[in-house]
């Protein structure tokens, strides 16, 4: 699969689910998308391109962009869930403005390295699979 084509079906409109507003749920499920197409991919990067734009990019090729409303407070928001979860997993104190973390991922028995930046100047989500952990083989 190539990645420009990674993204299919159900998952076209990732980020596009984050324009009608964010509570808990909707923060936690785009999380299990992002840990899905990592975990298929071996990576996905989401950040904030100028003031409106969302990017999923993995391995340097862009998935998506989309124009969110409020883009920077939804990012911000679902970076300070991802801190929560991430705590809740690795059973350690995880910084809610940035951090490296490791952890097992249940739903789908992978092991993950989580990078995030949640700062008012920086604001991005980085996941990469664990190498030897079922990632996809390169060409």
């Amino acid at each position: 699969m190539s990645i420009t084509n990674a993204i299919t079906g159900a998952e076209s409109e990732i980020l596009g689910r984050l324009a009608d507003g964010l509570d808990t749920q909707k923060a936690d499920d785009f999380l299990d998308q992002l840990f899905g197409l990592a975990g298929r991919l071996g990576s996905i990067n989401c950040s904030l391109r100028g003031d409106a734009t969302l990017r999923l990019e993995s391995c340097g090729a862009v998935l998506q962009d989309a124009e969110i409303p409020r883009a920077k407070t939804k990012i911000r928001m679902v970076c300070a869930r991802l801190a929560v979860r991430c705590g809740e997993w690795s059973k350690q104190s995880v910084a809610p403005y940035g951090d490296v973390v490791e952890i097992a991922y249940t739903p789908t028995n992978q092991r993950f390295k989580i990078r995030f930046e949640n700062t008012t100047s920086a604001q991005e989500i980085a996941i990469e699979i664990e190498s030897g952990n079922g990632a996809p083989k390169s060409a």
